[in-house]
């Protein structure tokens, strides 16, 4: 449950309600759906029960992708959990001539629907749609295995819930620094009531996540809701280890006019050895991560 105000207290379910018909509102003062997009929609509900057919990202999801894939320049993007290919279909919509977005689904009649879906697509986006019919495990360790790690501008997911740990984690590895994970259907989980199935480890996830210094994170309050993590350019450290025996403040910190204890002294130059060796992998990680962003 929220609070909604300083004394009423309401279901997290009923404040998603508000939002969700809020989305309506807000795609009628919208740009209209691309007619590809609105076909697929239309497609899935013919052709699939109605529990089936909600298993795609909502309109507003697939607006917000286009939106964000043309607003960042994405050449490159990750989508896991395509479904019938409206999310990979909505980047690609984004995209310029020459990206490639690389989706899985492992349901063999969904990935069926998608691959239709993108054919249709293929005359609308400029971007390639590359499809593996596979798990989003078998698709991080297969785009890995390829040598993409740092290629990526976008990952998406809207996968398996009880994935969401590991897809966190790879995600990292092939996102360039500045890079954007989003994951979705973030926010439902975080009602307290819900402790059943994957809500809890969602929301321990949650939790984590805002937590982890390699990222920036948002979580917004948009249709089911929506983690944004930013992949740090420059990730921030713990401070330093410092000499366990400097005195004074002469070069470097140490000061001759006043020298340990002889019986301290191999502690002493061990110390100082391991703060020099800290500043030196730290200047060489700086330099790395500035090369990184250079070339990207």
């Amino acid at each position: 449950a929220l609070h909604d105000g300083p004394f009423k207290v309401v279901p997290l379910v009923g404040a998603m309600m508000r939002t969700l018909t809020l989305a309506d509102l807000a795609l009628e003062l919208s740009s209209p759906e691309p007619p590809v997009l609105k076909a697929l929609r239309q497609a899935d509900v013919r052709a699939l029960a109605m529990s089936e057919a909600t298993n795609g990202v909502p309109e507003e999801v697939g607006r917000m992708l286009t939106a964000l894939c043309l607003a960042t320049g994405a050449t490159r993007v990750l989508d896991v959990g395509t479904f019938s290919g409206y999310s990979a279909i909505s980047c690609a919509l984004g995209m310029p001539e020459g990206g490639k977005v690389t989706c899985c689904e492992p349901n063999p009649r969904y990935a069926a629907m998608a691959r239709q879906n993108i054919a249709l697509a293929a005359g609308e986006t400029c971007a390639q749609l590359e499809l593996m019919e596979v798990s989003g495990t078998e698709l991080f360790r297969r785009v890995r295995a390829r040598g993409e790690d740092g290629a990526f501008d976008v990952v998406f997911v809207d996968a398996d819930p009880p994935g969401y740990e590991h897809y966190f984690e790879q995600a990292y590895a092939l996102l360039k620094p500045g890079g954007l994970l989003i994951l979705h259907d973030t926010l439902w989980p975080e009602d307290r009531d819900l402790q059943f199935g994957d809500h809890p480890a969602m929301r321990a996830l949650n939790a984590r996540v805002a937590r982890d210094r390699r990222w920036s994170t948002l979580l917004m309050p948009f249709s089911f809701g929506l983690t944004f993590s930013i992949k740090a350019i420059c990730t921030p450290e713990p401070p330093p280890p410092q000499p366990a025996q400097l005195r004074g403040s002469g070069a470097g910190g140490c000061d001759p006019s006043v020298p340990p204890a002889l019986e301290d002294a191999a502690a002493h130059r061990a110390s100082c050895d391991a703060y020099i060796g800290w500043l030196s992998a730290r200047r060489a990680e700086v330099v790395r991560e500035l090369a990184e962003l250079q070339a990207a």
